[in-house]
């Protein structure tokens, strides 16, 4: 059977063209949000040429992207980030020929924020000086303080999380299989007599009186103290707690 050049030269051009192929925009771009951290997930390129992702970072959505890392998975974890501080992303993959494909063209964000592990607060009638909670400096408060933001309180037959004042919110967020389940604070569902009783499991969003959001997971409860873990947005306004906006901190751009 004869075979042309010609036909060699097309076949040749197309395996070539293939491994070739411009990379796609990169899809399913997430973050998730942790205490002076940033993680970037998203999803692998189609494309079978695809040997690297690009990762650029900008401080506001329309300024410019400086490249910030190269990587060959499709994850990213950004440590030079501060907490309270907001960060825009942008994504491009780039295959073995050194092709770079389209930046995405939906926005990526994220806003650190403080948290920790394994606090505790007591029961107001037993200890109220360590019964309060002041997200704002992250530590245990007089109950009966300006500073406190949340006091628990043991009534003899369950324990109850209660906000200091008429100006902070709570609301129970039901059972959570990890604290970062929750990832955004509601706009509504507030606890009508502000309270909430302590349930193993749960997260727990409160909304201060100075605007800011911040979110607990029970960790244990018991008459004297529960035991919990503890997110604070620090940027007043800001209802990120985790993952973000519908759960993909990705929003299109219009």
């Amino acid at each position: 059977m004869k075979i042309s050049l010609k036909f060699v030269f097309a076949l040749s051009l197309v395996i070539i063209t293939g491994c070739c192929k411009r990379p796609s925009m990169v899809r399913n771009a997430v973050t998730v949000t942790g205490d002076r951290q940033v993680r970037l997930t998203w999803s692998p390129n189609p494309e079978s040429g695809t040997d690297f992702y690009r990762v650029y970072r900008c401080h506001s959505p329309s300024g410019y992207y400086e490249l910030l890392a190269e990587t060959p998975f499709e994850y990213f974890n950004d440590n030079a980030v501060y907490n309270g501080v907001t960060y825009f992303y942008a994504l491009s993959a780039v295959n073995t020929c050194g092709e770079e494909g389209p930046l995405t063209d939906y926005l990526i964000y994220d806003t650190p924020r403080p948290q920790g592990f394994y606090a505790s607060i007591t029961d107001v009638s037993q200890n109220p000086a360590t019964a309060g909670w002041d997200f704002s400096s992250y530590a245990r408060c007089d109950a009966a303080s300006q500073v406190c933001d949340i006091y628990y309180e043991y009534t003899g037959s369950a324990g109850y999380i209660v906000c200091s004042d008429l100006s902070t919110d709570i609301q129970d967020m039901g059972w959570a299989y990890s604290f970062d389940d929750i990832s955004y604070a509601p706009t509504g569902g507030w606890s009508p007599t502000g309270d909430a009783e302590a349930i193993v499991n749960h997260v727990y969003v409160i909304w201060t009186r100075t605007d800011n959001y911040a979110k607990i997971y029970i960790r244990q409860v018991t008459p004297s103290e529960i035991v919990f873990d503890w997110a604070y947005q620090t940027d007043p306004g800001n209802r990120e707690l985790s993952i973000g906006l519908t759960d993909n901190n990705s929003v299109e751009i219009e």
